[in-house]
């Protein structure tokens, strides 16, 4: 069993971090901060109690994977559309999401990205 259930604020200082796992470890909140990583290309988190994707995830330029099954997920943040072209994987089946609608996320990473990007340019 993994020991911690919560990643601290200061992760965000972690320059040189580019892969991190924290699977199946009960963490129900991410922090701000998370993103802040200039170099994180893959990041999964599955099996945890995550009921919100941070915003700040625009700031993760270099993110590829993005993993996030089963979980608590209902929304997923639009600023995610900001990184849509960098995202080769998205996987976050397992999740109660409403948003975006489910005929839209179950197409795969593409057409969820380009959901987030399309209501993201609407805002604007």
């Amino acid at each position: 069993e993994n020991a911690f259930r919560t990643l601290p604020k200061t992760i965000g200082k972690f320059l040189k971090l580019k892969k991190l796992v924290a699977n199946d470890c009960e963490i129900s909140r991410l922090p701000d901060e998370i993103f802040d990583c200039p170099v994180l290309e893959t990041f999964h988190l599955d099996g945890n109690q995550l009921q919100e994707i941070p915003h700040t995830i625009w700031k993760a330029h270099r993110l590829q994977t993005f993993t996030f099954t089963s979980n608590k997920v209902k929304r997923l943040p639009i600023e995610m559309g900001k990184i849509r072209k960098n995202i080769k994987e998205l996987a976050m089946t397992g999740n109660p999401i409403i948003a975006p609608p489910r005929d839209i996320w179950t197409k795969g990473t593409n057409a969820t990205l380009e959901f987030c990007q399309h209501l993201l340019n609407a805002r604007t």
